[in-house]
């Protein structure tokens, strides 16, 4: 009798292997970090990749599925089963079809938008897509980087109000309707609310619908309450392939479920604005949701100009420190050098040399945090006077030739975040720039001789016109960029 023989592995086994071998090389082994398994550990996935700072703090975390592209042009069957899971995943997913001839990666960020319709109604068990060319991993290039952390970013916010909003409508939809067809005066105020708030998304909001309530037909009301000393209600989403009604009446007991939840629930027991005032209402609870988002950055809004000025001010603040020159042109290289590493090994020796002689009394490190939870370099500069500073840039130049590893210090200043300056400084590398150039005359403290000590006796006359210029010409055009932005028009 034979002896049974193990099972053979998949006739794909070594190209899915490849694939997989060949996407962790692509990627920048200092910035990300991957999880991939094969052979199918993982149930849709082959795993994930996480993105770290300079101070390899993960950062962001994003799920993959990797898959070998069956020909040149970069395109290939998404399972449907991927989408369905994308839908519920905690955390971005990616879709990437691997090129093993040329050793390119292309990536698509997997969501439902990819079949443009509910999932339920799909009958295949794929749909072909096409990679987006920009969206490729060929070593050199790290643009892919920057947008993978938008993207972690964006989905996290956006996915505790969409995650709160789903809940709510799970319960909801469960809900008999047996206030439909019934007749109330209170009818009026919130049918005039959902008028002008439904309006105002789908033609000059639509940028919050889209972030907060995406595949959303219209929004209703579901109240618990509604007299005239309290009203309780909430907001839902009608999806567009749902029929359902606008008003809803919730028993007490899912009110309080809800309210526990913290799922968005507004109570009045004085002023009671979507009685009293429904119209203004709807713009205040548009205002509340634009508020979340620019606080959260959640437009994808990035600009030369802005890149520019922002590093041209870093640079400015902490030249010093950067160990760099003040010049009107940087190349990127340079500028990833100082703040990479000059800086870090700056922070490293002006702590030990301050703490060593004791100066302004400070015995220990985290003194010098100013009950911060990092230490800003601006700070430190002003306790490092005179040829100390020589000897602090002589010792950091020293342990860059040694090729020291890098000091793990945590960094930052209230009005220059340095997360913005990295951000900025990968945006124009994925833009194809090598140098920047300087935007505004740079201010001339030589002009401060004297009596003359105002502000603007920094710039010559004709450098202020100048800069005042470039100014109001570039604040006019990203008022205009940004209005569009917001209100897509």
């Amino acid at each position: 009798m034979d002896t049974p023989r193990p099972s053979p592995y998949s006739v794909t086994d070594t190209q899915e292997t490849l694939a997989i071998d060949i996407f962790k090389s692509l990627t920048d082994h200092e910035k990300v970090k991957s999880d991939l398994k094969e052979r199918d550990k993982y149930p849709n996935i082959d795993g994930y990749v996480e993105l770290v700072d300079d101070l390899r703090i993960a950062i962001a975390k994003l799920e993959v599925q990797v898959k070998k592209l069956p020909d040149k042009e970069p395109k290939m069957p998404c399972p449907i089963s991927l989408i369905s899971y994308s839908e519920r995943a905690g955390y971005p997913v990616l879709f990437v079809g691997v090129d093993t001839i040329q050793r390119k990666a292309y990536w698509v960020h997997v969501n439902n938008d990819l079949i443009g319709k509910p999932i339920s109604e799909c009958k295949q068990n794929s749909v072909t897509i096409s990679f987006p060319i920009q969206n490729v991993l060929d070593g050199v290039d790290s643009k892919y980087i920057n947008e993978w952390q938008k993207l972690a970013e964006r989905y996290q916010t956006k996915i505790q109000k969409y995650d709160d909003v789903k809940y709510q409508l799970e319960k909801l939809e469960k809900l008999p309707n047996p206030i439909l067809g019934v007749e109330k005066a209170d009818f009026e105020s919130i049918h005039l609310f959902l008028s002008e708030l439904n309006m105002l998304l789908d033609k000059d909001f639509l940028s919050v619908k889209n972030i907060f309530y995406p595949k959303t037909w219209k929004l209703g009301v579901a109240y618990s309450t509604f007299e005239d000393n309290k009203v309780s209600f909430t907001i839902y989403p009608i999806p567009f392939f749902k029929n359902d009604v606008q008003i809803k009446e919730i028993e007490t007991n899912l009110h309080d479920e809800l309210k526990k939840e913290g799922l968005g629930w507004w109570e009045y027991y004085v002023e009671k604005p979507i009685k009293m005032r429904p119209r203004e209402f709807a713009i205040d609870f548009i205002e509340s949701d634009m508020v979340k988002i620019i606080k959260n950055r959640l437009l994808d809004y990035t600009d030369d100009f802005l890149a520019k000025e922002f590093v041209f001010a870093f640079v400015d603040k902490f030249l010093k420190q950067m160990g760099l020159e003040k010049k009107d042109t940087y190349s990127i290289k340079e500028l990833e050098t100082a703040f990479y590493q000059y800086l870090f090994f700056w922070v490293s020796e002006s702590i030990k040399f301050i703490v060593k002689i004791q100066r302004n009394r400070v015995k220990s490190p985290i003194q010098l945090t100013y009950r911060k939870s990092y230490f800003d370099p601006g700070t430190i500069l002003y306790q490092i006077i005179g040829k100390e500073r020589e000897t602090i840039d002589k010792a950091v130049r020293e342990r860059i030739r040694r090729k020291d590893p890098v000091p793990r210090i945590p960094l930052g200043n209230e009005k220059m975040p340095f997360g913005l300056f990295r951000d900025f400084i990968n945006f124009l590398k994925s833009n194809s720039y090598d140098e920047i150039k300087r935007l505004y005359s740079p201010k001339d403290y030589s002009r401060l001789s004297g009596s003359s000590r105002l502000v603007w006796n920094l710039l010559s006359p004709a450098a202020l016109e100048e800069n005042l210029t470039i100014f109001l010409r570039i604040c006019h055009k990203l008022t205009i960029q940004f209005y569009q932005l917001i209100f897509q028009k």
